[in-house]
């Protein structure tokens, strides 16, 4: 139990990992985006 637990919860480290570099490069991208649409 306590091995599947851990495993469990690397994969949820690596995930929110993934989601939050994700998340970095969609910021990056995003901004101009932003200006675009305000004018």
């Amino acid at each position: 139990l306590r091995e599947n637990c851990l495993r469990r919860v690397r994969r949820d480290r690596e995930r929110l990992l993934w989601r939050f570099r994700h998340n970095e490069q969609l910021s990056q991208v995003i901004p101009p985006v932003r200006k675009f649409r305000e004018r």
